[in-house]
């Protein structure tokens, strides 16, 4: 056997959890699949965390509009973060073990998986995988809706609904780092997110909250 081939067989599988069909989560299957290779402009990850979330369900219950086209088999994943072990052509910028994410809709439950090297972007050193691959969605989602939706200005004050929630806390703390004067409602009752304490804790002052208990 030649050193070319015994390092193909010494390589770790590419481990992926994937939608055999649409419905509940008896439909995955946790298989072993090729190694993908980083083509031009692209780079590939050894993923250290994906993201496991409410829109990957919606996703494999063939109720998400975005993916509505595809069918299974895919592999679900909607952000990771990970570890660039390869380099396709023409990139630059980045190097063997940065840490890196990106938002992918699909295909990041795995082992390695590729991704187009424009699209990235840093994961600096010292923060916790999964804790940034749990960010990803959320907090870009609240980000998009306080400064390409309602293009929010200093001082306004803002009603968030369900405070409670991934988005919710991430609105409070970037409307704080936007200057903004927050009001909080939140439907569950009971979660120390939802009162004035816990919004102040997360997202700094806080104008008014609401609680009603539905």
């Amino acid at each position: 056997m030649n050193q070319n081939a015994s390092t193909a067989v010494l390589e770790p599988p590419n481990r992926v959890v994937q939608v055999t069909r649409f419905g509940g989560p008896d439909g995955l299957e946790v298989i072993d699949a090729p190694r993908p290779t980083a083509g031009r402009g692209e780079v590939r990850v050894r993923v250290l965390a994906s993201g496991l979330e409410y829109t990957d369900v919606t996703i494999r219950r063939h109720l998400y509009p975005q993916t509505a086209a595809r069918r299974p088999p895919f592999v679900l994943g909607y952000d990771v973060v990970g570890e660039i072990d390869q380099l396709g052509d023409g990139v630059s910028g980045f190097q063997l073990g940065d840490r890196v994410a990106d938002m992918t809709v699909l295909g990041s439950n795995a082992a390695y998986r590729t991704l187009r090297a424009d699209h990235l972007t840093r994961v600096p050193a010292g923060v916790d995988a999964a804790e940034a691959a749990a960010l990803i969605l959320s907090w870009t989602t609240a980000y998009q809706l306080l400064h390409r939706a309602a293009r929010v200005q200093r001082g306004q004050r803002v009603l968030v609904q369900g405070a409670a929630g991934a988005v919710g806390q991430a609105l409070l703390v970037l409307g704080r780092l936007a200057g903004l004067a927050r009001i909080s409602h939140s439907k569950v009752q009971f979660r120390p997110v939802g009162r004035s304490d816990g919004c102040r804790r997360i997202g700094g002052a806080v104008g008014r909250v609401w609680s009603s208990p539905w």
